[in-house]
């Protein structure tokens, strides 16, 4: 597993996040099934903030990516290789599928296979491990939930951006598929880009967004 040490992540603008300090080493393994690479990162993010996370990672040149799972072997692959990625039911790991789009057709929107539809009008029409009551877009949540989080027991279900009770485990990365364009994202940025960043937020107008990610994190 690899675990983040007070790594703190805080967004810039809306489409960005940005490591600002703390030590990230990737740990991650290879399976000779997929030809992929795979990480556990535990942080406490929305499924966006995950998102954007992932894809700011590469491991030995691939990029990373929210974990698309297509196959009962790659699933097992994933719970038998990575510590135990979930707290409860309520705390699990981000994965890149989502029915945003359109409510009740769930697609992998992350990595090679982003667009790739799996279940339909409540019919799986590929690999899927959503438990049997999952996914149900839970009547009582206004805001809908439309990301699939694999839970303690290793099935998925569908959840708000944020979980219900406000934390994530972490969340799951994949890397294959995708040739990095930028160098590895190893590096800790030198206090003075710190503070340059975090003045450059104040001046953008996104320092609320800051301090609350921030907050997240002490």
């Amino acid at each position: 597993m690899n675990r983040l040490n007070k790594w703190i992540i805080a967004a810039v603008g809306t489409l960005s996040l940005t490591v600002l300090t703390g030590k990230w080493t990737p740990a991650a393994v290879f399976s000779p099934q997929t030809g992929h690479y795979y990480d556990f990162v535990e942080a406490d993010l929305s499924w966006q903030e995950a998102k954007e996370a992932a894809e700011l990672l590469s491991f030995q040149g691939l990029q990373g990516y929210l974990v698309t799972i297509t196959s009962q072997e790659e699933q097992d692959f994933i719970v038998a290789n990575l510590a135990s990625p979930s707290i409860d039911n309520y705390h699990g790991s981000w994965i890149g599928a989502s029915d945003q789009t359109v409510e009740g057709t769930w697609q992998w929107v992350t990595g090679p296979e982003a667009g790739t539809v799996f279940w339909q009008n409540s019919t799986p029409i590929g690999y899927h491990n959503f438990l049997s009551s999952e996914p149900n877009n839970y009547p009582h949540v206004v805001a809908g939930e439309d990301y699939a989080i694999m839970l303690a027991n290793a099935q998925w279900a569908d959840t708000t951006e944020r979980t219900p009770l406000g934390r994530s485990a972490g969340f799951i990365i994949e890397y294959g598929g995708l040739e990095s364009s930028e160098p590895e994202q190893q590096a800790v940025p030198e206090p003075s880009a710190v503070t340059a960043l975090l003045l450059f937020g104040a001046l953008t107008g996104v320092k609320p967004c800051l301090d609350r990610v921030l907050r997240r994190f002490s």
